[in-house]
């Protein structure tokens, strides 16, 4: 019978620092330690050979590893005192990859392994801290979701999402809206946006982005495809015979879109998580503002829907998280701008904002503070065009409750929305009477933010039309 598991604890080890290539680097040296006699927790190593295995059998693992894992893990019970799995004295594991020589790549780290719904009450108990029990407990669900899992992939698979009230969207009384190359059901490509990148080139596009989807997959890693094949070749096979058309090919396309995003988002949060844990760790949490936020934001199904740039709500609003020691908590309801960031870092590292600066600092709103002179309204001015998705150039100004907007270039079209009456925009009521006072309020406000901003534009538009 092979050995594929070497002990080490109280001193003693099956291994020694010359076993490198069986224990690998980890291993061999922490069963060194051991010998000499530094204060190492006990643990078992499983040999580099149990990989050489797995490869050539088929991905399967010897037959009695299963018995040799369990006896040492009784060892390290019996040195511990605690029970592996015990509702009420668990023991815990921390599982590192190791190998016979260092290398970039390897997998993360495991911490917490024996944490589950029960264990976690005993470690709550004898830590005497709920919130440090379950906050353990997270961390472990996720890196074993990610690292042995490799679920970010897979995650949501189960979820249905509910299709947006305005995902069939007509665009009545928008003509810009009407005319852009960002929706789902025709713009959407199966190929690039949908990774439907089938080995067989079945699946064809009309977008023009087929070869790059195709090519995207060319350039991941051996291992990347592995991953990737394992998770999209089902879908795709199943696409491939359900030959969906109309309105049941839309909602799919709607449904593996939001589970991507899904499950990007997750992954950015899990690894914002990473970085929070390290500054804990590091001291650095309490003297640094952290601010999470985006350029825009994004159009999950909205209007039929993916991608920005628009000055509708969905895009116009900008996620922003921040966290600033001591400050205030909740939600801050004043307007705040992606501009406002570098008028806000200086000021908290005590340097003096320029006068050139377009944005605010919103240190003062961190701080609870409300600063009478603050902002009333928005500028938005979008210019890239024609560019990809085919969003029209605009202009506009939002204040609490109204929106309007100027579409120009290739068009002049204007449109106005009551944000209280209609949070959706699908009623443009520029031309409706009785609006007239409140365009020309709003004419004045967008000239006053074009001139604060330095924005000619309005000249230019007048200039090119004499």
């Amino acid at each position: 019978m092979s050995k594929w598991v070497y002990t080490f604890g109280n001193g003693k080890a099956e291994g020694d620092a010359s076993m490198r290539n069986l224990l690998g680097g980890k291993g061999a040296n922490l069963a060194e330690m051991n010998k000499v006699g530094l204060p190492v927790p006990p643990g078992f190593t499983v040999t580099t050979e149990v990989c050489t295995y797995y490869y050539n059998n088929d991905h399967s693992y010897p037959a009695d590893l299963k018995d040799q894992v369990r006896e040492a893990v009784a060892y390290v019970e019996g040195i511990m005192g605690k029970k592996f799995a015990d509702a009420n004295n668990p023991l815990l594991f921390s599982v590192r990859s190791g190998a016979r020589v260092s290398m970039p790549g390897m997998m993360d780290t495991v911490l917490n392994l024996g944490l589950n719904d029960e264990t976690v009450k005993a470690l709550a108990k004898a830590s005497g801290s709920e919130r440090f029990a379950y906050d353990s407990y997270r961390r472990f669900l996720q890196m074993f979701s990610d690292v042995v899992l490799g679920a970010d992939l897979d995650l949501y698979e189960d979820v249905v999402y509910p299709v947006p009230e305005t995902f069939y969207d007509k665009y009545e009384g928008r003509i810009a809206a009407s005319e852009q190359e960002m929706n789902i059901i025709k713009d959407m490509d199966l190929v690039y946006d949908l990774k439907m990148a089938d080995k067989e080139n079945e699946i064809h596009t009309t977008t023009g982005l087929e070869e790059n989807g195709r090519n995207l997959y060319n350039r991941m890693t051996p291992a990347q495809k592995a991953a990737w094949d394992k998770h999209y070749d089902p879908i795709i096979k199943k696409f491939k015979e359900q030959k969906l058309t109309g309105k049941a090919l839309a909602e799919w396309k709607y449904q593996q879109y939001m589970h991507d995003y899904m499950r990007v988002i997750h992954s950015v949060d899990r690894n914002v998580g990473r970085v929070l844990d390290y500054m804990e760790k590091s001291g650095l949490l309490e003297n640094t503002i952290i601010v999470y936020t985006s350029d825009q934001g994004f159009y999950m199904g909205e209007h039929g829907w993916f991608d920005k740039r628009f000055m509708y709500e969905e895009s116009f609003r900008t996620p922003m998280l921040v966290r600033f020691p001591g400050g205030v908590k909740g939600d801050i309801p004043e307007m705040v701008q992606n501009i406002d960031h570098a008028a806000t870092f200086l000021q908290v590292a005590g340097v003096p904002v320029p006068e050139d600066i377009q944005g605010a600092s919103y240190l003062p709103l961190l701080k609870g503070e409300k600063p009478k002179d603050w902002r009333t309204s928005l500028y938005y001015h979008f210019y890239e065009y024609p560019a990809e998705h085919a969003v029209k150039r605009h202009y506009g100004v939002r204040t609490d409750r109204y929106k309007l907007i100027h579409f120009y270039n290739d068009i002049d079209v204007w449109e106005l929305y009551d944000l209280q009456n209609d949070p959706m925009e699908m009623h443009n009521i520029y031309n409706e009477p009785g609006n007239e006072a409140l365009i020309d309020s709003l004419k004045t406000e967008l000239n006053k933010l074009q001139e604060q901003y330095d924005d000619p534009i309005e000249t230019e538009l007048a200039t090119a039309k004499k």
